[in-house]
């Protein structure tokens, strides 16, 4: 089976948030080096989202389950645009 490469650059920020129930969320930002498109995401079907749109590339599926079994809520994976700020970290 022959397949076709092609590559794409990310830089991403990943980091764990609770959520307003009490619950961990993963929350981060995404660059696409190459073309500098960003975005926020709020959990990593979102990120995926936004890797599979920039690279035209489509990877494989998430789980549809969290740890402990809990399904995502609807909508979870949407990507929120936002600027780009600069952080003062």
């Amino acid at each position: 089976m022959a397949t076709t490469s092609k590559a794409a650059s990310f830089v991403a920020r990943i980091w764990l948030e609770s959520g307003p129930n009490g619950d961990p969320s993963w929350r981060g930002h995404v660059q696409h080096v190459q073309s500098s498109r960003a975005a926020f995401f709020e959990d990593l079907r979102a990120l995926q989202t936004f890797v599979e749109g920039v690279s035209g590339i489509t990877g494989p599926a998430l789980g549809a389950k969290r740890r402990g079994g809990t399904r995502l809520p609807p909508g979870a994976g949407r990507v929120r645009k936002t600027p780009l700020a600069r952080s003062k970290r």
